[in-house]
């Protein structure tokens, strides 16, 4: 249980990745602002778990990684 550690990458760009998805869970798709906030969250932790940072973020982790944190 939990979230493993994984290797992080660069961190340019995972502000802007924070906020490009909160900005769309809550203003595009109606999630509450808590809701929001851990999409971003989980929007931005993929962008630091890629090797392509912000270029590699992918559908799939970031649902995988916002799964995690809705369970929590």
């Amino acid at each position: 249980m939990g979230i493993q550690a994984q290797t992080l990458y660069s961190t340019i760009g995972a502000g802007d990745a924070m906020h490009a998805g909160f900005t769309l869970a809550r203003w595009v798709w109606g999630f509450d602002v808590m809701r929001a906030a851990r999409y971003g969250q989980a929007v931005a932790a993929a962008s630091v778990s890629s090797p392509d940072g912000t270029r590699g973020v992918m559908k799939p982790a970031v649902e995988r990684l916002f799964a995690e944190l809705e369970n929590r």
